[in-house]
């Protein structure tokens, strides 16, 4: 152990360029102590970003499809979170296609050194032959255009890592017309930057799965407990651990209410409130706080 710390150490100094302040992050279990041998709470320093930008996406209409009501909700909601911790907001409701390229287009060429971009979308969906389509009211975008796009800026001006984050609550099922085909993990065909670069993708749903609305809580069920979570001073990876165990919890908590009132409640019986699992997706070398 003793011949390990200096290599940790040094490890820990490299890979932390551009940081400030010291932190740490992590989710306790109640029957750990902290500061024990099985306390793996390790300090983290918080990024300097040089700016946060968000590009943020509600799309209640596409064609052939039944209104996504939460979808623009979703967005102002997250629009006004992220403008809260300190991030420029581009906000976008019922886009057509060419809007959401031009936008992208345009976050993409005003990159700089060091910086932290985050695209968010909220409405319909469907996977394709492997790839997420986002469906908008004119036509469909394929969701690796968007992600290729951002985490690729021609500029060769760009020396220093970008940190990209894309959040999709959008439906992952397979089209019925599409059943069969030969269908794999959604991993974008990144372009190998030259910088050391790092992002996270994050579905609000697992593969081949529906994301829920919900009345109750009056947002998507995903982008709700995202919003509960946002401001908490904890990494990304650790909001995302707290928004799947709140989902989970959530729909355990309404199936007994469903089961509880279906004696006096007719139209809950037989209601099945399916689980919905987040999914992650990412290549990091450090921690990423989106209140840095």
């Amino acid at each position: 152990m003793m011949k390990l710390a200096p290599l940790f150490l040094l490890l820990a100094t490299v890979s932390c360029f551009g940081t400030v302040n010291v932190t740490r992050s992590c989710l306790l279990d109640d029957r750990v102590t902290a500061g024990s041998v099985y306390d793996t709470c390790l300090p983290l320093f918080l990024p300097a970003y040089t700016i946060k930008k968000a590009l943020v996406v509600g799309s209640t209409v596409c064609k052939g499809c039944t209104p996504a009501s939460s979808a623009v909700p979703d967005a102002l909601a997250i629009a006004d979170g992220l403008n809260s911790i300190g991030f420029q907001v581009i906000l976008l409701t019922n886009p057509t296609a060419n809007e959401l390229g031009d936008a992208v287009w345009s976050v993409a060429r005003s990159r700089q050194d060091n910086d932290l971009v985050l695209f968010y979308f909220s409405g319909h969906g469907e996977e394709v032959h492997g790839e997420q389509i986002l469906r908008l009211a004119d036509e469909d975008v394929y969701a690796t255009l968007v992600l290729n796009t951002l985490m690729n800026p021609s500029r060769a001006s760009i020396k220093e890592p970008l940190t990209t984050v894309a959040i999709f609550d959008t439906c992952r099922k397979v089209p019925q017309n599409h059943y069969g085909d030969s269908v794999d993990s959604i991993i974008p065909p990144i372009f190998p930057p030259s910088r050391a670069d790092q992002f996270v993708i994050i579905f609000s749903t697992d593969r081949h799965s529906l994301a829920h609305g919900d009345s109750f809580l009056g947002h998507a069920r995903f982008t709700y407990y995202f919003l509960e979570h946002l401001q908490l001073q904890i990494s990304l990876d650790d909001i995302f651990k707290l928004v799947s165990r709140s989902m989970y919890a959530y729909a355990v908590q309404l199936r007994e209410h469903l089961k509880a009132t279906c004696p006096i409640l007719p139209q809950n019986c037989g209601h099945k409130v399916e689980n919905q699992r987040p999914w992650i997706h990412a290549a990091l070398q450090n921690e990423i706080f989106l209140f840095a």
